[in-house]
């Protein structure tokens, strides 16, 4: 229980932390990111409605959908963040209201330089315990799952659109800006969560080798590789599990290594370059 309650205390820090950077960096210079916040922004201009607002329906559309389509333990583990985003948008416009902190800069690079750090360090804080703030993950997960496109395609597209539609909205300029504020939210999302290394290379040697397969398919949708291995003390047969993951999904692997067998051997390399089923187009 003390465990949990710390993870979901960081995952709030994490979401206050990218509700703040939304509303004070990224509304005031319309700096579309991607996401239902980009989104949010462009109809904020187009009919005058509030961010917060968008993004809250938005979300609350996409976790029906993801709990028609991926079940009740997925919408138990989107839900939290889901619906704290938008509240701390909200609340980050209510103090900004009652004080007149917006515009915090006159610098449009300023606000690209902190809204990215601050929204990069919640994701990052969000993602390494767990957490997920819903959106357009949903969609994309869909598109992944039953059109078996690689899923770093589909947020390219999917974000790349949202970033075009809002360069059509608000200039070129404001589009560069925006490109460079995803560029750099992603890199700081790396730092918090691996220290900017993209993949990890999990080699695992356990005894219940089918139940520790069994809780990545189910948990993460990785693929793994057996390894037959001789125990060069005890001269057993062993199996050794290989998992490459992303940055995303490696604290939620060690999560499930340490659920099925405690006493596993685990060691892990930075991978570099990945090339193969799930990984095109991340290189």
């Amino acid at each position: 229980m003390k465990v949990r309650v710390k993870e979901y205390l960081l995952i709030t820090i994490g979401v206050l932390l990218m509700g703040i950077g939304f509303h004070f960096f990224n509304v005031p210079y319309n700096l579309v990111i991607g996401g239902v916040s980009g989104i949010g922004i462009i109809l904020k201009d187009i009919i005058d409605i509030n961010p917060a607002i968008v993004i809250f329906a938005l979300n609350i559309m996409f976790l029906i959908i993801g709990l028609i389509v991926f079940g009740k333990r997925f919408f138990v583990k989107t839900v939290y963040g889901s619906l704290l985003f938008p509240l701390a948008i909200y609340l980050a416009e209510t103090l900004d209201i009652a004080y007149g902190l917006s515009p915090l800069t006159d610098d449009v690079l300023l606000a690209v330089a902190f809204g990215s750090l601050m929204i990069g360090f919640g994701l990052g804080i969000v993602l390494r315990f767990g957490g997920t703030t819903g959106g357009m993950d949903i969609p994309q997960k869909i598109v992944h799952q039953y059109l078996k496109i690689p899923f770093s395609t589909v947020i390219y597209i999917v974000d790349g659109l949202i970033i075009v539609a809002g360069t059509i909205v608000f200039g070129i300029e404001i589009g560069l800006y925006s490109l460079l504020s995803m560029l750099l939210i992603g890199k700081f999302i790396d730092v918090v969560l691996l220290g900017g290394k993209n993949r990890k290379s999990v080699y695992i040697i356990t005894d219940h080798p089918i139940d520790m397969k069994t809780g990545i398919y189910n948990s993460i949708q990785r693929g793994v590789t057996e390894v037959p291995i001789i125990g060069g003390f005890s001269q057993d047969d062993k199996t050794m599990l290989l998992c490459v993951v992303q940055n995303r999904e490696y604290y939620g692997l060690l999560k499930i290594i340490n659920s099925v067998d405690d006493k596993a051997f685990v060691f892990v390399n930075n991978s570099s370059e990945v090339l193969g089923e799930g990984f095109y187009g991340e290189n």
